[in-house]
């Protein structure tokens, strides 16, 4: 059971729908880390921009970082 409620996106900030809109798109489901966050949407915000940079930005293709991700999350049992 969760400790902290997560924000649907129909009672998260005007701001964030668009945002929500994106990751639905993007993932097919907004991730709880996002809806968990979006009781503060000035950080949510933040991280998703930096969340975007990490997976866009720098030397290392896309592709090697979402197989290192699917590594990391193997090696700690995570199923999410």
């Amino acid at each position: 059971m969760a400790r902290v409620r997560v924000i649907e996106k129909e009672r998260a900030a005007m701001i964030l729908r668009n945002l929500y809109d994106a990751a639905e798109k993007q993932y097919g489901a907004v991730p709880n880390l996002f809806k968990t966050m979006a009781h503060r949407p000035e950080l949510l915000l933040t991280f998703s921009n930096y969340y975007k940079e990490l997976w866009t930005g720098g030397a290392v293709d896309a592709r090697i970082k979402e197989l290192a991700a699917i590594r990391a999350a193997v090696l700690n049992g995570c199923h999410y």
